[in-house]
């Protein structure tokens, strides 16, 4: 029983690896046809609307009522973690390949002990910042041998790093307020908020100017983007 146990959660580690992992080279690849932006607005808006229809046709609503101010919650987690977060990754992909992207955006549990460090004055255990310090020490060797070469872009980088501290600043203000127990509905509402603003940004971007729609865009992208909906979002963030 045991070993069964043991083998259930290799099994769920290494699915998350590879969804993870996976995610940024899916994300370079459907950004080619689709803007930065509105490809994640429509990454979150869609995946939003999915999961919170599963809220209600599992019928979660009659036990869980959704308050105006979990919806107030929602807004500013889905413009830490969404907007912020995904968003700047998603238009600092376009400057930097997928493996350098997934590089910086390890840089996350830094940014949240540091986060919390300096704002929230939560002290850090000696095994977290040997953790922390083992960890950055193991990306600066990882990131060493592309210094002096193009695939370290700058503007890349920065929206990569300003990416990685939203991301953490969501994550401990998640945290901190109390939205519904279910993930459909929680996962949905934040969502549905970023995507909102993630499109709001793209067409007040005029990203919409950019997609020829004379030519269909290509399967690549298109699968690439079904992808980041489907497994990436809907499954990654419901399991």
């Amino acid at each position: 029983m045991q070993q069964q146990q043991q083998s259930k959660v290799w099994i769920i580690l290494v699915t998350l690896w590879i969804i993870n992992g996976s995610s940024f080279l899916a994300i370079k690849v459907a950004i080619d046809d689709i803007p930065p932006f509105l490809s994640a607005g429509l990454r979150f808006s869609i995946a939003g609307a999915i999961l919170f229809t599963l809220f209600y046709l599992r019928r979660h609503h009659v036990h869980e009522k959704i308050t105006r101010q979990q919806w107030k919650y929602a807004l500013v987690i889905g413009a830490a973690l969404f907007l912020g977060g995904q968003g700047l990754l998603t238009w600092g992909t376009q400057y930097l390949s997928s493996r350098i992207t997934g590089l910086l955006n390890s840089t996350i549990p830094l940014w949240i002990a540091v986060i919390s460090f300096f704002i929230y004055r939560k002290p850090m255990p000696k095994s977290i910042i040997l953790g922390l310090v083992a960890g950055f020490t193991g990306l600066m060797l990882l990131i060493v041998p592309s210094l002096g070469t193009n695939s370290l872009n700058p503007i890349g980088v920065a929206a990569l790093l300003i990416s990685s501290i939203a991301w953490g600043f969501g994550s401990i203000y998640s945290s901190k307020i109390q939205l519904p127990v279910s993930v459909f509905a929680s996962s949905g509402m934040i969502m549905l908020s970023g995507g909102l603003m993630l499109s709001i940004v793209g067409i007040s971007l005029g990203e919409y100017n950019h997609i020829d729609f004379s030519e269909l865009i290509s399967g690549q992208s298109l699968i690439a983007q079904i992808y980041l909906i489907a497994i990436i979002t809907v499954v990654g963030f419901s399991d």
